[in-house]
């Protein structure tokens, strides 16, 4: 996967990510059960119990699990040569990012467990995600494909801090470090490990030798849709 070809263990790492963010979709549907109260909900009332901020929870749920389905395909090079794939994942994860995922995530984020320092860490996520994938779709349609490539790693890496924040606090956890500090220091470092993991892929040799094949790939593409 083109994010993880600068890190040792690529390999596994990019079966971890998987692993990890289909795990996260499936324990989701939990959110979705009738007649059945996950614990995090339980943790969140009474504002769980508020139908426009329980609405805009499962919106940021569902579509967040959308995203990390539609956007690993998009980030193995071998799967751009299926055009029409590439274009209609990449339709769905833009959508899903810019007008539901980010914007559900900030209105969510002032009401987040740990206070203001997790409110203010969330709030910086979305705004991330959000302005990284705008980045990117408006590079595409201007036709700057090298803009593309760069401004949708940062996107899909943002993404992936849902992953990276389950794997800091479980981490953070073994180190007996109290929850509420766990979880302040989770939201933050999750963030910067995405945007670290971004940037390594970006600025990496590989990324620079691979990205014309990438770009002229993509050229195919969009000249193709």
């Amino acid at each position: 996967m083109y994010l993880f070809r600068n890190i040792k263990f690529a390999s596994a790492w990019v079966i971890l990510m998987i692993a990890l963010a289909m795990s996260i979709v499936w324990n989701s549907a939990e959110y979705f059960a009738s007649g059945y109260t996950p614990a995090f909900l339980i943790e969140k009332l009474p504002i769980s119990r508020n139908s426009v901020w329980l609405t805009a929870f499962r919106f940021h749920v569902a579509s967040s699990c959308i995203c990390l389905i539609a956007g690993f395909p998009l980030f193995f090079p071998y799967l751009l040569k299926f055009r029409r794939l590439h274009f209609a994942l990449g339709y769905i994860y833009f959508n899903a990012v810019l007008w539901v995922a980010a914007p559900s995530g900030l209105f969510l984020s002032p009401f987040a467990k740990g206070g203001l320092a997790a409110a203010i860490g969330f709030a910086a996520t979305g705004l991330v995600w959000w302005w990284t994938t705008w980045c990117g779709f408006t590079a595409i349609r201007r036709g700057d494909i090298q803009g593309h490539i760069r401004w949708m790693a940062r996107s899909f890496s943002t993404a992936l801090s849902a992953v990276f924040f389950r794997l800091i606090q479980i981490g953070l956890g073994w180190m007996a470090i109290d929850p509420e500090t766990n979880y302040i220091a989770s939201v933050w470092l999750s963030l910067f490990a995405s945007v670290w993991l971004a940037e390594n892929c970006i600025g990496s040799r590989w990324s620079a030798t691979r990205r014309p094949i990438i770009s002229a790939n993509l050229d195919q593409v969009v000249s193709s849709s």
